[in-house]
């Protein structure tokens, strides 16, 4: 082989390696494009599902001190009704207000 064609030949080879490896290259990117792309919508969706479910935890949470809170209430107002302390409606107001000062 003579210098001249092997020169010509690696450059060839060389200038063929170096497209296959830029398409490659090219290829690669955008294989990570596409995967970026469907991992912020997957995030994106478990994200919002987590909020759903925050949303809907907070609301629980918060009846469940409802009827905590009520359920006190109804207990110290039989108790007080029982006891006989509860006449009037000026007693039932201070009952009220007590019980509001001290479970709160």
């Amino acid at each position: 082989m003579s210098k001249k064609y092997s020169l010509k030949f690696t450059f060839v080879s060389g200038s063929v390696l170096c497209a296959a490896l830029l398409w490659r290259n090219w290829q690669l990117y955008k294989e990570r494009e596409s995967f970026q792309s469907r991992s912020r919508e997957q995030l994106g969706k478990i994200q919002a599902q987590l909020d759903e479910k925050q949303r809907r935890l907070e609301e629980c949470n918060r009846r469940n001190w409802e009827h905590t809170l009520l359920d006190g209430l109804v207990g110290a107002l039989e108790e007080a009704e029982q006891a006989g302390e509860l006449k009037t409606k000026e007693s039932y107001e201070q009952f009220l207000k007590d019980w509001i000062e001290t479970s709160l």
